[in-house]
């Protein structure tokens, strides 16, 4: 269970170590192979799958169109808001984690988005969310997770 606390001005941050294990495929791509671990500044990733994000670690939690959408359309209530946030917030904090390391240079996003993204989809399935939310969830990861910072992806020295 992720713990976090809100904060200004990224919207969530742990309030205690969280970590996870990645899956070897994730809807039918397998994670990738690493010649090394990776020790990030909050971001840890094992040669084995570990996924570590330090006490501290920020995010701006799930953001983008499926979750405008619902409130536009009326489709979630200010009393599903909470339910439907917390079937995001622990996904979408792998999912940055992720992200962070393709955007400071340890991972080649070419090789590593599209993993991220399925086990983003996977783990939104995991905390019961449905099917088709998560698909439009994975959807617009796949198609614009990134957009700012990949065409000046340079790994690092």
């Amino acid at each position: 269970m992720i713990k976090y606390r809100s904060l200004k001005p990224y919207k969530y941050q742990l309030t205690e170590e969280f970590e996870s294990e990645l899956p070897d495929v994730a809807g039918g791509v397998k994670r990738p192979e690493l010649r090394y671990g990776i020790r990030a500044e909050y971001v840890v990733l094992y040669i084995g799958g570990s996924f570590v994000q330090a006490k501290h670690y920020a995010w701006d939690g799930p953001t983008g169109p499926p979750k405008a959408w619902a409130y536009m359309l009326g489709l979630i209530s200010k009393k599903w808001q909470k339910k439907f946030l917390d079937k995001c917030l622990e996904p979408s904090c792998g999912h940055d984690g992720g992200y962070q390391l393709m955007e400071e240079g340890y991972l080649d996003p070419a090789i590593w988005k599209d993993y991220f993204d399925r086990v983003f989809e996977i783990n939104l399935r995991t905390k019961k969310m449905s099917k088709w939310w998560a698909r439009r969830w994975y959807e617009t990861v796949r198609d614009f997770g990134g957009r700012s910072w990949i065409k000046d992806w340079k790994p690092k020295s």
